[in-house]
């Protein structure tokens, strides 16, 4: 990435930081629909992230229910019966997300004494895991301002700014997609959960693949792809 990129980056994430810090109250407004989003700790983030991997909110939010009130803790999710796990996350779909999640689950209560640890480092390398679930651990359980990455806020990224992102489709790679979600969540005035909230919920609400709802997004006035036809 050259520097007149590097900036163009920067300075349009810095940007989208300030439009989106003016319109948090409202954009926020129906992030409690989902239960994870609900009073969250580190545990019930790490949980949440993993259920929500290429799957639906619909999808996951019973699951999620469930699995908090049997498994209250990380501990007690540690010593849970991998066939019952298996059998109540099929619905989910993606063969092998129980195993992962129970074996990340076991690596956490032997190492740091039953609680999820708020360190990038420890959680991207969990099984199954990498640097969208510890970005987002980080930031909606531990209330850091760590940034945020997956295909739909690269999707975002890469209309609000042309040309930054390389890798839609392995954004956890792409450097032009994390300089500008960390610039962002850096220069949001706020706390940075709402910040990433409103990243998220652009991207899988109102910047669709086909058809965005461009009216509605918080960032059109720094959006350069707005007025374009979008695929």
């Amino acid at each position: 990435m050259g520097e007149a990129t590097e900036k163009k980056i920067v300075l349009a994430a810095r940007a989208a930081a300030k439009a989106a810090s003016r319109s948090a109250a409202e954009a926020h407004a129906g992030s409690e629909d989902y239960p994870w989003r609900k009073n969250p700790g580190p545990y019930e983030v790490f949980v949440a992230e993993y259920l929500l991997r290429k799957t639906t909110y619909k999808q996951a939010a019973p699951v999620f229910i469930w699995l908090v009130e049997e498994y209250p803790d990380i501990c007690s999710l540690a010593a849970a019966d991998e066939d019952l796990l298996v059998s109540r996350l099929k619905p989910l779909g993606l063969r092998g997300r129980a195993g992962l999640l129970v074996a990340a689950a076991r690596e956490v209560c032997r190492n740091h004494g039953g609680r999820v640890p708020c360190s990038r480092e420890y959680l991207e390398a969990l099984p199954g895991a990498g640097p969208y679930l510890a970005g987002a651990v980080l930031s909606f359980g531990c209330g850091e301002r760590a940034a945020i990455v997956d295909t739909g806020i690269a999707r975002l990224w890469g209309r609000i700014i042309p040309g930054a992102v390389k890798r839609l489709y392995s954004p956890h790679r792409d450097p032009g997609a994390w300089l500008a979600s960390r610039t962002y969540i850096e220069h949001f005035k706020g706390n940075p959960d709402v910040g990433n909230y409103i990243l998220l919920d652009t991207a899988r609400q109102v910047c669709l693949p086909k058809k965005p709802l461009c009216k509605q997004c918080p960032f059109k006035k720094t959006c350069k792809a707005r007025h374009k036809t979008l695929g």
